[in-house]
């Protein structure tokens, strides 16, 4: 009943003051609100960051629904055949809000403020994630040792080349599943401090954008308002929907309750409700296997630093079960972070039957010491927590002890990147879109990964797995990292994603994307709505 009256007083908020649900908006379902700031120079990979920012900040290039890389505010690119030199040609009528043209500069400023040592400093880890000492002289920059980055010229002003030290295909892959590079005003940002910059109006309220739409209101863990632009400064396809709304709602019970109530256009629902809520006559109910982990669960390798209890926690799970339980079994389970694309998953894999007289010699063999507590860390929706007690199930009936600690979402991840955690539950993302991207998170250079696991095997596999074409090669590269992770499991892989999506009728041109937090809003400017 409580839950209920919550999600009734929601609704009637969002009609009487945004409208929400009218013939010219579209809503969707994020998981969690912006984070430090309103701003993709602060980008964490919250689901809100994701379908925002690039409606508003555009980067050079982005993804489509099925997570192919397609040009998003160039015109057209162009990558050297050895992988080391990317050009990007800009459309020559795209203006800022302001009127101001958008500009290659534009786009150099933004890199060489995104991958500066004060916007390390200040929380933004955007030099690490996108591989920026691939560029030339980034690592210079970085340092304090030169005034520019040599390696990405301004060629004219509409031609953008970035040069790389060594050949790397898995750049424009990062540039485009993590959108996180959107261009920023120089001519507005470009003359302030840094000091002057964090503590700047444009933090809060950025009036000045590039993207299709423009940023209207943002309160933390409520709602996001974004508006179609009404001039012509976007200079590709115009947006067809006026407003949207992306609302960070927490807990599938509130959601499926707003999606029954015409009160949210687009989201996702359990698996226990398909059914149901098929029967809705102005819902479209479609279950799809995405480019995401369903669950994979990070080990801080600090903490839980043999192998063999790793391996025991794998053979203490009946994965099957599992997959049954959180998803009607309607996905496989998977034996490797690396599950796709198809070619790059070894066949030679330990598939880790459920079998816990293996977990507990394997445990005694490790000297565990059965007293011993270990800690997992999630949010406190449903989900997660009947997710946690079937773990904390599993593992206790082959003698290891697990506490649940739950907090809100910012809490969770504040403590996953202060690495107070022994187990924290992934899932999402798009590392099936190109091995690159599931290696991304293990490897330990540039930087240290969040869980704590080093092998420099796998650096050396991550680097010579973007250097070279050639698929049969890569292919070998990513079967052996698959299956030295598959061994020392840093990630306990356990399921791929699947979704559930419930979308309203009114919206037209859904993508269905393979991604729902990536790639929700990917084909947002095709979305129409029609009159109830």
């Amino acid at each position: 009943m409580k839950k209920t009256m919550i999600c009734a007083i929601l609704c009637v908020l969002l009609i009487s003051v945004f409208g929400v649900g009218g013939d010219s908006s579209v809503s969707f379902r994020v998981t969690t609100s912006w984070g430090r700031f309103s701003n993709p120079i602060w980008f964490i990979g919250t689901t809100s960051q994701f379908t925002t920012f690039p409606l508003v900040w555009p980067p050079l290039v982005w993804t489509d629904s099925r997570g192919n890389i397609v040009p998003w505010y160039a015109d057209s690119y162009e990558v050297s055949s050895d992988a080391t030199t990317y050009t990007f040609y800009l459309p020559r009528d795209g203006r800022w809000t302001d009127g101001v043209p958008v500009t290659a500069d534009d786009f150099k400023f933004t890199f060489e403020l995104i991958f500066s040592k004060r916007a390390f400093e200040e929380g933004c880890h955007l030099y690490s994630w996108l591989g920026a000492n691939k560029i030339k002289g980034a690592e210079a920059y970085f340092n304090g040792e030169a005034e520019e980055i040599i390696g990405i010229k301004v060629i004219d002003p509409y031609t953008l080349k970035i040069e790389l030290v060594e050949p790397d295909l898995g750049f424009l892959i990062r540039l485009a599943a993590y959108p996180a590079t959107g261009v920023q005003p120089k001519h507005v940002l470009g003359r302030l401090s840094w000091d002057e910059f964090l503590s700047s109006s444009y933090l809060k309220d950025p009036d000045v954008t590039a993207g299709p739409y423009k940023f209207v209101e943002f309160k933390r863990e409520q709602y996001i308002i974004l508006e179609a632009r009404e001039d012509d400064g976007w200079p590709h396809k115009k947006p067809q929907i006026k407003t949207l709304y992306a609302l960070p709602l927490s807990g599938f019970e509130t959601y499926e309750t707003m999606l029954e109530a015409k009160q949210l256009d687009i989201g996702y629902i359990r698996v226990s409700e398909m059914e149901r809520m098929s029967k809705l006559p102005y819902l479209t109910i479609k279950p799809q296997s995405t480019l995401g982990w369903g669950l994979v669960i990070g080990v801080n390798c600090a903490r839980v630093s043999d192998k063999r209890v790793r391996q025991a926690v794998m053979y203490a799970l009946d994965r099957e079960a599992i997959v049954e339980a959180m998803t009607g079994g309607l996905v496989e389970t998977i034996d490797s972070p690396i599950f796709a694309p198809e070619w790059a998953v070894s066949p030679n894999l330990v598939h880790y039957e459920y079998d816990p007289d293996k977990a507990r010699k394997l445990l005694a063999e490790a000297n565990w010491d059965p007293n011993r507590e270990l800690v997992w860390i999630c949010t406190s929706s449903e989900t997660s927590r009947n997710l946690a007690q079937i773990i904390q199930a599993y593992l206790a009936d082959v003698g290891v002890k697990m506490r649940i600690e739950m907090g809100t979402y910012q809490e969770v991840v504040n403590r996953w990147q202060q690495g107070d955690f022994d187990f924290y539950p992934l899932g999402g993302g798009v590392p099936g879109l190109d091995p690159s991207i599931a290696l991304d998170y293990l490897r330990s250079e540039p930087s240290p990964n969040l869980y704590n696991y080093s092998n420099e095997r796998i650096n050396e596999l991550a680097r010579e797995g973007v250097r070279t074409p050639d698929l049969e090669r890569r292919q070998a590269i990513y079967w052996e990292a698959s299956e030295i992770l598959n061994d020392e499991l840093p990630f306990i892989p356990v399921y791929r994603e699947v979704i559930v999506y419930a979308v309203n009728k009114r919206v037209l041109n859904f993508d269905w994307p393979l991604s729902p937090y990536q790639l929700l809003t990917c084909n947002v400017l095709d979305w129409q709505v029609v009159d109830e």
